[in-house]
């Protein structure tokens, strides 16, 4: 059987090249973005930064625990995912944030 021009096709080069370059820019921005977030929490005087880690997992422990509705869901989310940044977050937090992170779909 002999293939039709259509079936045939590929991508041309410069397609491919812009599309992994899409790819990786967009990787790149959410590297850097979870860095300069890494960084500020380092940045703040530290007994701010230690209020702050408090009162977020505080929070996650208690408002979020009774939490109902899609939008508390993703304020929750929110939360998790930015106290688990902090460099005071250890397994303890951590275990608490995986409660609240997104539950793989099918």
């Amino acid at each position: 059987m002999i293939a039709t021009p259509a079936e045939q096709r590929t991508l041309p080069p410069s397609a491919i090249v812009t599309v992994t370059l899409i790819g990786l820019l967009c990787v790149g921005s959410i590297v850097w973005h979870h860095a300069r977030v890494k960084s500020e929490l380092l940045a703040m005087p530290s007994h701010e930064r230690e209020s702050l880690y408090e009162r977020t997992l505080s929070t996650l422990r208690t408002t979020c625990v009774h939490a109902d509705g899609a939008e508390m869901h993703d304020y929750c989310q929110e939360q998790a995912l930015f106290v688990s940044r902090f460099p005071e977050c250890d397994a303890t937090c951590q275990s608490t944030c995986q409660t609240y992170r997104p539950k793989p779909t099918k």
